[in-house]
């Protein structure tokens, strides 16, 4: 409130009163309802020498009408009813009342010229007069009549002539609260709403310009400099825009202002202007493609599609170029941290990386009936002799054009294989030297591999072993782009140039800030493949009958299971009491159902009893899923306490940057707390790789163990190959199990010997099962050429192909 307005607190309207009390204390004496003479409207102030109350009075004092009487003098009443337009009303019903006289005589007649006459009085109550008498005006002395609402208004449009924005608003909503019908309301508003958006211009704020100018046109588009100050901050907008590179948010804009008015001079402009420059990018483009730069032309015609879609002859341009060097854009939440540094644990993002860059002698490649089953790049056959002791292979020593894997002969397949048995190598393995006793190259293209004892699967033996390609990354890729927004992985050899299709050049895993934001990239075009999204928007595109005809939504082979893994070098989770106790105070049920999939009927997802699949093979029928019982969580943990001394450490689980495992893990963390069993998050990334097994206590894993016969170990020592000292910390007749399992040759004595080590692994609960989900990738169906199901996101990704394809959908 302004000095001015605080200063002026004493108006006409309260000493006007005070002059009228005297004047009508006779009357009081005289009647209960007494008539106002003419010869007491005397001293009463003239209207043009009042001014109209504050915004403060309005607000903080009685409500006051004005009655205007035709001699320009002003009375101040209590508020008037009906209101408003008291005196049409009044008139309205004298109209009617005279239609009842008709056949009226005597005294009814008599009755009806008094209730006539008194229709032309009007009933007020003047303020420190009397509290609860009445005085009766004759309507023929009255001009007009402001209401208390009309001067509201009025004082409205001198704060907007002033330019004070806030106290009008202030005004104005408290009328609205007080009667949102009232005459003049809409109008105020609008004016008001303009104000702000020219306010906000002069500031330098377009977009919450943009805001208060887009409310006025739905309330009224042909308010007198919308259309101008509309225009100006879309202008501004756009100009922006296209200054810092945002050219989908230019159109945006554009298109925006477009379906207001056409005809717009922004509009010709700005469009004007975006079609040069996409122009100018498609020249660029074709000037690149000609010297056969073909990346940097794919880089600038995709460049002039952003700008301006439309562009005449652009599709033919841009299908041309991508079609000679294929680029996968993929939406991702969460990138590769292991790329530029080393990490601990591999991350799902991780994962993807390492299937781009790296690839085995056998890969896995569909999962049927509990079992994975393999194939190879580089073998053409491989068959067993001598009762399984020995493996005859064939290599192949034909490739594709477009193949990224070069050719390998067989003596640098036997060269791999005998570092991983020589002891003195950091490529050592000790259970494959337990296995392998010689390897004899015949050719080329030919070599035999005996073995000290049979191994279950020959293929499982050898998927540990990378394809020796020298310099030449085995997975055909390398990362040639990262940062924090989006990291590229291109092929390490280029394609040659005479091909009739081309496989894809490179993949780009843009980051977004929520599975959403993905999903809406998907649409618009900015990418065209998610490795995973969560479970109920999966279940919302499986039932959308228009999204699947324009993509595809494939589920992976196996599904991921979750599970909390115990450090096996923390002190405190070696007390199998408080392992007990962790995991009997999991919700597991409700964190499945309400955080994990949002779905009660868990149609993608189900309890978890093992670190592999349910349907694995080596899955113990026996073992089922662990209730959540507070009761002996909270017993144990006091069991657990007391061996510890009487106090639990506090716990530190690790968890991954993953939107989904972190909520998850957060209130995980937030159950144990409640029973007495402390705990908090750390970060995956924040653990030493160098120092593997400090820092944490627990970590939360999300995989796919494809062979629970060889990886079983691996995992219950968090490494990548098994050990016998790493085992040390499970008891004898368990770290023995696991020795007879991995020396045992029959295939159905494996799986027996892997199911019991599944029973007792949960019995003695060195992990904790938590759920395993079906996951799902979405790709356009412009992408050809990966498996189905696919084992992994990228599932042999150098022998996919792109259709060339561009949105013209404007966001």
């Amino acid at each position: 409130m302004t000095a001015e307005h605080r200063n002026n607190r004493t108006t006409p309207l309260r000493r006007a009163c005070v002059g009228v009390f005297l004047r009508f204390a006779l009357l009081l004496l005289l009647s209960a309802t007494p008539i106002l003479a003419d010869d007491q409207e005397e001293g009463l102030p003239q209207f043009e020498d009042l001014t109209i109350p504050t915004a403060e009075q309005l607000l903080e004092e009685p409500p006051r009408d004005w009655i205007v009487l035709k001699t320009g003098e002003v009375l101040f009443v209590e508020p008037l009813s009906p209101r408003p337009d008291t005196l049409a009303w009044l008139e309205d019903r004298i109209t009617e009342k005279r239609k009842e006289r008709t056949g009226l005589t005597g005294q009814a007649l008599t009755q009806f010229l008094k209730e006539l006459d008194d229709l032309n009085y009007l009933y007020v109550s003047v303020p420190q007069v009397a509290e609860e008498t009445e005085f009766r005006l004759p309507t023929r002395k009255i001009d007009y009549i402001l209401h208390h609402e009309d001067l509201m208004i009025r004082r409205i449009d001198l704060l907007l002539d002033e330019g004070n924005l806030a106290i009008a608003h202030e005004v104005l909503h408290r009328l609205e609260r007080m009667r949102a019908d009232w005459p003049g309301i809409p109008e105020r508003h609008n004016r008001l709403l303009l104000a702000e958006g020219k306010r906000l211009l002069e500031q330098g704020q377009p977009a919450f310009a943009l805001i208060r100018l887009e409310q006025l046109y739905d309330r009224d588009a042909l308010h007198r400099g919308l259309k101008d100050s509309l225009g100006t901050a879309i202008d501004n907008l756009i100009g922006s825009a296209i200054e810092s590179g945002r050219y989908r948010d230019a159109r945006h804009y554009l298109a925006r202002l477009q379906t207001k008015w056409g005809d717009h001079q922004v509009v010709a402009a700005r469009s004007e202007e975006l079609q040069g420059l996409a122009r100018a990018a498609a020249d660029d483009a074709s000037a690149a493609s000609a010297q056969e730069r073909h990346r940097e032309a794919l880089d600038a015609i995709e460049r002039a599609t952003e700008i301006w879609p439309q562009l005449p002859g652009l599709s033919r341009e841009y299908g041309s170029i991508a079609r000679r060097y294929p680029r996968l854009n993929v939406g991702v939440v969460s990138l590769p941290t292991g790329i530029q540094k080393p990490t601990f644990l591999q991350t799902s993002a991780d994962r993807r990386a390492e299937s781009l860059q790296r690839a085995w002698l056998f890969e896995p490649q569909r999962f049927s009936s509990g079992t994975m089953y393999y194939r190879s790049r580089i073998f053409d056959e491989w068959e067993p002799f001598d009762l399984g002791r020995g493996m005859r292979f064939q290599l192949r020593f034909t490739r594709q054009p477009w193949e990224s894997l070069p050719l390998v002969d067989a003596h640098q397949i036997a060269g791999t294989i005998l570092e991983h048995l020589d002891p003195d190598s950091p490529r050592y393995s000790e259970r494959l030297s337990g296995y392998i006793e010689e390897i004899t190259v015949h050719a080329p293209d030919s070599l035999t591999i005996r073995f000290q004892r049979v191994p279950p699967r020959v293929e499982t033996l050898l998927s540990e072993i990378e394809i020796p390609t020298g310099e030449t990354p085995s997975g055909g890729f390398v990362p040639a782009e990262v940062n924090d927004q989006q990291v590229t992985f291109r092929r390490a050899d280029a394609q040659p140039g005479s091909l009739s299709s081309y496989r894809i050049e490179e993949v780009v895993e843009h980051r977004y800030d929520s599975f959403e934001r993905a999903l809406r990239a998907l649409e618009l075009g900015e990418v065209v493949m998610l490795p995973e999204l969560p479970d109920w928007i999966i279940r919302r595109l499986q039932a959308d009958r228009g999204f699947l005809s324009e993509y595809f939504i494939e589920p992976y082979a196996e599904p991921a299971t979750h599970l909390i893994q115990f450090n096996p070098h923390s002190p405190a989770v070696r007390i199998r009491e408080l392992r007990r106790a962790l995991a009997y105070g999991i919700d597991r049920p409700r964190l499945l159902d309400e955080v994990v999939l949002h779905d009660s009927e868990r149609t993608h997802g189900r309890l978890g009893v093992a670190p592999f699949a349910i349907a694995s093979a080596a899955t113990n029928a026996q073992v089922i899923p662990r209730d959540h019982d507070l009761s002996a969580a909270f017993a144990l943990g006091l069991a657990a306490r007391k061996q510890l001394g009487g106090q639990i450490p506090r716990l530190r689980l690790a968890v991954s940057n993953h939107p989904i495992e972190q909520e998850v893990a957060r209130q995980i963390v937030s159950q144990w707390n409640r029973i007495g069993l402390p705990a908090v998050l750390v970060p995956l990334e924040s653990i030493d790789p160098d120092a593997p097994h400090s820092g944490w206590d627990l970590i939360y894993r999300r995989m796919r163990m494809h062979e629970p016969i060889t990886a079983l170990w691996p995992f219950l020592t968090l490494s990548e190959e098994a050990r016998v000292e790493e085992v040390r910390f499970l008891p004898d007749w368990l770290r023995q199990e696991l020795i007879t399992l991995d020396r045992t040759a029959d295939w159905i004595r494996a799986i027996e010997g892997v199911q019991a080590i599944h029973r007792h692994l949960w019995a003695e609960v060195y992990f904790i099962p938590l759920w395993e989900v079906d996951e799902f990738m979405v790709v356009r169906k412009t992408v050809h050429g990966f498996p189905t199901p696919p084992v992994s996101p990228y599932h042999r990704a150098g022998r996919w192909t792109i259709d060339p394809w561009f949105s013209l959908v404007v966001p």
